[in-house]
């Protein structure tokens, strides 16, 4: 619910953001998961979680080879990141 409310006040402080999203509702759906990734104050960047995969041979991920048993980390608050942003 945070992050609805912190959106909310985005579109409100910021008039030609939301005169964008009124002359185009097409560019709403971009407008709400961008309000959700920078509302989202409860995930915490540091925030993370450690994994062993247990698949029965290694796989590779975006050019990384991960072994199976090998520990890995996966990081929530990057998992929010969007290079392209709203627009």
């Amino acid at each position: 619910m945070v992050s609805i409310g912190y959106g909310a006040l985005l579109l409100l402080t910021h008039p030609l953001e939301r005169q964008a999203v009124l002359d185009d509702p097409a560019k709403l759906p971009d407008v709400i998961e961008e309000c959700l990734r920078i509302g989202n104050v409860g995930v915490k960047p540091e925030a993370a979680t450690a994994s062993r995969p247990t698949r029965e041979r290694d796989i590779d991920i975006a050019d990384v080879r991960i072994r199976t048993g090998e520990l890995v980390l996966l990081d929530t608050g990057a998992a929010n990141f969007d290079r392209r942003g709203v627009r």
